[in-house]
């Protein structure tokens, strides 16, 4: 009874950040294309105005899910969270990212990958693993422009990686190594990786339809113990 009551409480909670959020994004959107009115040829506004849009979409689809949510399970991503605390003692982890995943900022999956977007950085999570030496290997299928996966960053719970490219073209692997320690596993129940892209990128201001921003499209991340 309990952890029925506990869960529609933080369903409260969770509509109503998000329409809170919402709210918020309207001001900014609305702000933004009274300045288009007397400036149509600022590039800036205008790529603020789009970025926002994608935002608001964003948060209006997480709204209208967590509307419909059973109060018991709170969804999928709250049901996959909890199902990675029983894995602390992995010593390898693999995402498909042509498959759904649990992570923050991306577009939806596609057959070869998945985009990075519409922010500039993207997370993934994955189980904490045992602790000791890592090799981690992430596939990038797609770039959105020239420079984004040369100056793309990866962080593992905060702390910087020194990565190394494999391609100079597509498709190209991340190559990092980095380390787990012991206290990780006492307090945490998964790890976040981080990617921190210099700048996102919408195919419709290059000429195209597609208005969403982009940066890198993942294909794969496998980590294994060295």
């Amino acid at each position: 009874m309990s952890s029925t009551f506990q869960a529609v409480e933080t369903l409260k909670q969770v509509l109503t950040t998000a329409t809170d959020n919402i709210q918020s994004i309207k001001t900014e959107l609305q702000a933004i294309e009274n300045g288009l009115l007397g400036l149509q040829t600022n590039e800036e506004l205008i790529q603020d105005n789009l970025l926002l849009k994608a935002q608001l979409k964003q948060v209006e689809d997480e709204l209208a899910y967590f509307s419909t949510a059973p109060a018991t399970s709170l969804g999928p991503k709250t049901q996959q969270a909890s199902n990675l605390k029983n894995t602390s003692t992995l010593t390898s982890f693999r995402v498909d990212f042509s498959t759904p995943f649990q992570g923050k900022n991306w577009h939806t999956v596609e057959s070869q990958g998945c985009w990075a977007g519409p922010k500039k950085s993207s997370s993934i999570e994955i189980p904490v693993l045992k602790p000791g030496k890592y090799r981690l290997e992430l596939v990038i299928c797609g770039e959105i422009t020239k420079g984004i996966l040369a100056n793309t960053k990866i962080q593992i719970n905060g702390k910087s990686l020194n990565i190394s490219l494999t391609n100079k073209v597509l498709p190209a692997s991340m190559m990092a190594e980095f380390d787990i320690p012991e206290t990780l596993n006492s307090h945490k129940d998964f790890s976040e990786l981080l990617l921190q892209f210099p700048k996102v990128v919408s195919p419709a201001s290059l000429g195209g339809t597609d208005k969403r921003f982009l940066s890198l499209k993942a294909a794969k991340l496998t980590i294994t113990a060295v």
